[in-house]
C-alpha cells in the first residue's frame, strides 16, 4: 500500500503482539510499514482501561474549568523547565497567536545544573502542581497516566525496533529514559 492509497486510519490491536504464539515478526513488520507509509494509527487492545482514560480526561476538564487566577499559580513562566499552565494566547505558531490554553507536564526529574551539557537536559526538572486542596488526586492521576503511557511507548519502540530488524532493546539502550 502506498502512502497515497489509504482511505481509513489503520486500527492496530496489540493482541497481535501480546497473544501467545503471535507472529511477532509479522506484526512488527506491519506496524513499521503503517508508521512509514501512513504515519499514524489507532491502537486498541493496549491494556489501558477505558474507565481510567475517562477518569483522566475528567480530571483534565476539572483542571481547565478552574479560575484563571488559580491556574496562574503554576504559570509556565515560573518554571525554568517549561512546565506548567499557559493561558490562551501565550504561544505563537508561525507568527500567529495560538488560541488554546495548555498544561505542560513531563517525567519528573530533579533540576539539573544550569551549565549541564547537552543544553537540552536543562529542560529536565520538576513539574508544577496545584495543591491537593485545590484539585485532589490530580497529580497522582496525571503521573499514573504518564507511567502507563511510558510503558506502552516502550513496548511500541520495542516492536518498531523489531520491525526495523534491530534488537528489541535498541531504542531503550540508545536513549534510555
Amino acid at each position: 500500500m502506498g502512502s497515497d492509497s489509504f482511505t481509513d486510519i489503520p486500527v492496530v490491536s496489540l493482541a497481535g503482539w501480546r497473544a501467545p504464539g503471535a507472529d511477532r515478526a509479522a506484526f512488527a513488520d506491519d506496524l513499521r510499514r503503517i508508521c512509514h507509509e501512513i504515519g499514524f494509527l489507532t491502537l486498541v487492545d493496549h491494556g489501558v482501561e477505558p474507565e481510567f482514560i475517562e477518569r483522566y480526561f475528567e480530571a483534565l476538564e476539572a483542571f481547565f474549568a478552574l479560575p484563571e487566577d488559580v491556574k496562574a499559580t503554576i504559570d509556565k513562566a515560573h518554571s525554568p523547565h517549561f512546565r506548567g499552565w499557559e493561558r490562551v494566547g501565550s504561544e505563537y505558531t508561525d507568527g500567529k497567536v495560538d488560541f488554546r490554553e495548555q498544561l505542560d507536564v513531563s517525567t519528573e526529574h530533579a533540576a539539573r545544573a544550569r551549565d549541564v551539557e547537552p543544553a537540552y537536559l536543562r529542560l529536565d526538572g520538576p513539574n508544577q502542581w496545584l495543591g491537593e486542596d485545590v484539585l485532589p488526586g490530580f497529580r497522582a492521576l496525571v503521573l499514573e497516566f504518564m507511567a502507563r503511557m511510558r510503558g506502552l511507548a516502550d513496548e511500541i519502540m520495542e516492536i518498531l525496533a523489531t520491525g526495523l530488524g534491530l534488537p528489541p532493546a535498541t531504542f531503550q539502550d540508545r536513549f534510555g529514559e
